[in-house]
């Protein structure tokens, strides 16, 4: 079944308790929102993909100690399930996996744009995708000076922020990857695929 980290119940709370004040298409959005995260967010693939079976990306060998680590923390989290000897559903993908490492951590990434024609990014249904936008510094800035002198704002980093979206269990053989001769599928919304929030 879908899982996340969010607590849905607290967040339909919160919703309910706006709810006067939303406009029509936020109402709309936060019951996408809801039912995404309580039955898993869709791929939205325009045709059925056929099994992959990839070699890694240079990147993830090189850094095979510090991905076998993060692979491993990712599984004991549910974000990744595994490890499985052979691929664990029917039509599995698995795709190459890179390794992206900053400050002396690696994120693992799988390329979902590969193979060229034939990936899960180039079958996706872009008609279907809501487009979001990030603010910009100048965005902040300006509401901030708006706001006024004695205005207070805050931030936070929410730790694997990523992996807080759901993939609906039927799209789980399309975010799948092989490690060390053992067989994954990612649980969450793959960092890399068109619909994820990235």
């Amino acid at each position: 079944a879908a899982s996340t980290r969010v607590n849905i119940g607290a967040f339909k709370d919160r919703i309910e308790k706006v709810k006067e004040e939303m406009t029509g298409a936020e109402a709309r959005r936060a019951n996408k929102v809801l039912l995404d995260l309580e039955e898993g967010a869709g791929a939205y693939q325009k045709s059925e993909l056929p099994p992959l079976n990839s070699y890694n990306a240079k990147s993830a060998v090189e850094n095979g100690a510090l991905l076998t680590d993060t692979i491993a923390t990712w599984v004991k989290k549910g974000f990744v399930a595994g490890p499985f000897d052979t691929p664990p559903m029917a039509g599995f993908r698995a795709n190459p996996l890179a390794a992206v490492v900053r400050n002396g951590k690696v994120r693992p990434i799988l390329n979902m744009s590969g193979p060229k024609g034939k990936s899960f990014n180039d079958n996706v249904n872009k008609s279907k995708l809501e487009r979001l936008h990030m603010g910009t510094a100048k965005q902040f800035g300006s509401a901030l000076l708006d706001a006024g002198q004695n205005a207070v704002f805050s931030k936070f980093d929410l730790q694997d922020a990523y992996k807080l979206i759901p993939a609906k269990v039927k799209d789980y053989r399309l975010q799948g990857f092989c490690w060390l001769g053992k067989y994954f599928v990612e649980t969450q919304q793959g960092f890399g695929g068109v619909p994820s929030p990235s």
